[in-house]
């Protein structure tokens, strides 16, 4: 299709007579048409919408369907519009009216344009602004009737470019704001073929469930009930030949000195079983009395045999459990052979819990059956208690058992219940390259740990590292590499300054042979495209503040970065809440006669020490907030008063969508909504998607301070 020409289109059927078409994504509304002398009508409520997309090598085919309904004693015209990706040609529109052929049109985006602003003027809503840019499909849609329903299908295709080894989908769902309730059913099939290799595969905008059918298939869903989409659905994945593939993101804005960059790196989907590293794994047992309540040592037990059945024959292995003594399965590492791993299980079937909780001469313990150990090495240590004997302070302890960590040895805690001390697993964790997992009292302890096991049952690069040249690249996140398992996807998120092409080198070890990639990507100049990263680096950012301050006390400068970041991407923190402290008395004066800025204040003393913050429900629940900062992989929307748009962060004050820059004291450009100033200022597709964010909005843009109101 090409743009500027205007595209008749009369594709028509019964609705009935069509096939059906599988859950999909692909986004449209109906906008009533107004009666003369009567209130503007309501949107349509949108009963149902799925979609189902097929990707195949680059060509994407998306099927939309959807069923509107109107609630109105009387029968309704209206307009069915869809936002159309660019370039996306229409093959087929079905819609109900009565058996009779229904006309549609393909318009261009100054059509659309034309249509969309006609729109915001009739029903001072500037939610159309958020598609200014794009083309369009419209279609009259009458009657729509008394009590009735009117189901719409649409199918278009596309193509879909790869830059840097980078295929992106998107599709418009956010549109479905437009219904006054939630949607009884969303749901999302999207399945991607390709002749070329399928590595890393994302959506930052949901959270997808992907199943890898094989290297070049795989599936993805999303599904939900009575559920109002907010954003539109984007998914990315990766194409390469080599056994690990890595791409490339960035985002920079015209203008700005720094950029950001997300880095994918993932394996084949299958590697040869001589590829598959062997591994030396030494679990850690609590049986202190504690552990005897509430079937948790049975549970524990059964958790240890599924790890243990799992070994891969050239693993080695050892069994510690502790309560007030340590005792050892063996001195050493033990290869998984059948009759080792039957006798290691009738070893941890007899243990009863009994006594207190020797944390610290355990892992040393543990640690010293690693002498000799020449392959990638874990312990994964299950507690349910306190240190209450041998040595209980908790930072002697990390100290202890990071000093005797001297052959980079991963370490994995699992705390059970809420008596455990988060701060030190927290710390033991972060010490020894490994990241804590909690046990709440209502989760399954086996199905936690065995799936936990799966992710690390068969590694493929261990000692990972990264050197970037040809840019500055700082603030990465996570700052240690993790080691990359089959089946998963590393995701790297920083900064970067300079621009141009750039040589990344991959290094690590496989088995014991070092291995050392390079790949040629591009760090762009100007790239306004992907505005989740930053958003996404801040979530991790956040998350190390978090974990420092939690481990070493607060310290100012990390609380005011933590709250600047907050303000700044929109981002609730347990330094932060929003929109929830009105001016002093005092501070009235200063912003009478403009709207006052958005504030932020504590939101309570979550991480000042004390034994009662490092143990209990409160302190379990902290740990687990920050891994989610730590490992952000989508910018969740965290309160509904927040909306980050293009990188700029809009808070909800006083009726007003606040821009985050405001400080209180510019000078205001007042804009009346709907005005040849206000659709003057939404003269380009960013400043659209600004406005799109309500009728009342306070907007610092290219130097001016606007307040719009209706």
């Amino acid at each position: 299709m090409k743009k500027g020409r205007l595209v008749l289109l009369a594709l028509m059927a019964l609705i009935a007579a069509m096939a059906a078409i599988s859950p999909a994504f692909a986004d449209g509304v109906i906008i009533p048409r107004p009666i003369p002398g009567k209130p503007v009508p309501p949107y349509l409520n949108v009963r149902y919408h799925h979609v189902k997309t097929v990707i195949n090598n680059q060509v994407a085919t998306t099927e939309v369907d959807q069923e509107f309904e109107n609630r109105l004693n009387r029968d309704l015209e209206g307009d069915y519009i869809f936002p159309l990706p660019e370039d996306a040609a229409i093959s087929s529109f079905q819609m109900e009216v009565d058996g009779k052929m229904v006309e549609g049109k393909v318009l261009d985006r100054d059509e659309a344009r034309k249509i969309y602003e006609d729109i915001v003027r009739k029903r001072m809503d500037p939610a159309l602004l958020e598609y200014v840019g794009r083309n369009m499909f419209r279609a009259r849609v009458y009657p729509i009737p008394a009590h009735g329903t009117k189901r719409i299908r649409i199918k278009y295709s596309e193509t879909l470019k790869a830059e840097n080894g980078v295929v992106k989908y998107h599709y418009p769902l956010d549109t479905e704001r437009f219904s006054p309730e939630p949607l009884k059913d969303v749901s999302l099939a999207v399945e991607v073929e390709s002749k070329v290799p399928i590595k890393a595969i994302y959506s930052p905008s949901h959270n997808m469930i992907f199943h890898r059918i094989s290297d070049h298939r795989v599936k993805g869903s999303f599904e939900k009930s009575n559920y109002t989409p907010d954003k539109d659905l984007i998914l990315y994945y990766t194409l390469s030949d080599r056994d690990f593939g890595l791409s490339l993101l960035t985002h920079r804005e015209k203008g700005d000195n720094e950029g950001y960059f997300l880095m994918f790196i993932a394996p084949r989907q299958k590697a040869a079983k001589e590829e598959i590293l062997p591994k030396d794994v030494v679990f850690v047992l609590d049986r202190s009395g504690s552990m005897d309540d509430k079937g948790k040592m049975e549970n524990a037990k059964k958790a240890l045999n599924f790890c243990l059945a799992n070994l891969n024959r050239a693993d080695t292995f050892n069994v510690v459990i502790f309560s007030d003594e340590v005792e050892s399965f063996a001195e050493g590492l033990v290869p998984a052979t059948p009759e080792a791993v039957k006798k290691a299980r009738a070893f941890a079937d007899k243990v009863t819990p009994l006594g207190g909780t020797n944390i610290r001469d355990a892992l040393l313990k543990a640690i010293e059956s690693f002498k000799g150990s020449q392959n990638t090495k874990y312990i994964v240590f299950l507690t349910d208690g306190l240190p209450t004997v041998g040595e209980t302070d908790v930072a002697v302890i990390q100290k202890d058992v990071a000093g005797a960590n001297k052959k980079g040895i991963r370490l994995f805690p699992f705390g059970v219940g809420y008596d455990v001390n988060t701060r030190l697993l927290d710390g033991l964790a972060k010490d020894n390259r490994g990241y804590p997992e909690y046990i709440k009292p209502e989760e399954d302890m086996e199905v936690k740990v065995t799936g936990f096991y799966r992710k690390i049952a068969e590694p493929l690069l261990s000692d990972v590292t990264l050197s970037i040249s040809g840019v500055k690249t700082f603030s990465l996140y996570p700052g240690e590499m993790p080691d990359i398992f089959q089946g998963s996807q590393l995701m790297v998120v920083g900064k970067y300054s300079g621009a141009g092409p750039c040589a990344v080198k991959l290094s690590g070890r496989r088995g014991r042979a070092a291995l050392a990639q390079t790949y040629e990507s591009t760090f762009a100049q100007v790239e306004e495209r992907n505005d989740f990263i930053p958003r996404i680096w801040a979530m991790r950012r956040i998350g190390y503040l978090l974990e420092a301050i939690r481990q070493k006390g607060e310290n100012k400068e990390l609380v005011e970065e933590v709250v600047r970041l907050s303000k700044k991407f929109g981002i609730i923190t347990p330094y932060t809440s929003f929109l929830v402290t009105e001016p002093t008395s005092g501070e009235r004066s200063k912003y009478e006669g403009r709207p006052a800025p958005v504030q932020s204040a504590p939101a309570g003393p979550v991480f000042r020490g004390g034994a009662a913050k490092d143990t209990g429900e409160e302190s379990v629940n902290t740990s687990q907030d920050i891994a989610k900062y730590k490992q952000a992989k989508e910018p969740v929307a965290q309160d509904q008063k927040v909306m980050n748009i293009e990188g700029k962060t809009f808070f909800l004050r006083d009726g007003i969508w606040t821009d985050s820059e405001y400080a209180g004291t510019e000078k205001l450009t007042k804009v009346k909504l709907g005005s040849k100033e206000y659709f003057e200022l939404a003269g380009d597709k960013k400043s659209a998607r600004f406005l799109s964010v309500g009728s009342r909005v306070l907007l610092k843009y290219k130097g001016v301070t606007y307040l719009i109101e209706p």
